[in-house]
């Protein structure tokens, strides 16, 4: 979950964008018996740091407009920032991993929700098909993020 958020942010320069992945992020970590604040916080934390590493980031281009007459071009930069962050969202999950009690199994207060019904299991979504036209979309959004770099 961190990876993909940092990545979307990376790909559409806004954090927002990954409010879309949410529903799939609880679902896996559902089926994956992982509690799924701990995904969700990581991604959401992941795609806030992508920001400064986003070739269409505001953030970005007003750091290499400040840096360039230092002597620091932008493609340095993006590939400073981009390793850097990405480093750094991994590195956080690894450690979150393994100081946070992740067991969804062994949650108390979920085992309750869900025995009164008020939570659900994982649902089908994970095994949807793609719709038409969802690779040709993702490949035009794609080719624009570059046109625009």
């Amino acid at each position: 979950a961190p990876a993909c958020g940092w990545l979307l942010t990376i790909l559409a320069g806004t954090g927002n964008a990954v409010f879309s992945l949410m529903p799939v992020v609880v679902d896996v970590a559902k089926s994956q018996n992982i509690k799924p604040s701990v995904p969700l916080s990581l991604m959401v934390v992941s795609s806030q740091i992508g920001i400064t590493a986003s070739p269409v980031s505001a953030a970005v281009v007003y750091m290499s407009g400040v840096l360039e007459p230092l002597g620091w071009n932008y493609p340095t930069l993006i590939g400073i920032w981009i390793s850097t962050t990405f480093i750094a969202c991994i590195l956080a999950a690894f450690i979150v991993s393994l100081i946070t009690p992740m067991d969804l199994s062994k949650d108390s207060v979920y085992q309750e929700r869900l025995k009164a019904g008020l939570v659900k299991d994982a649902r089908s979504i994970l095994h949807g098909e793609d719709k038409p036209g969802a690779k040709l979309s993702v490949g035009i959004f794609l080719i624009t993020v570059l046109a625009v770099v």
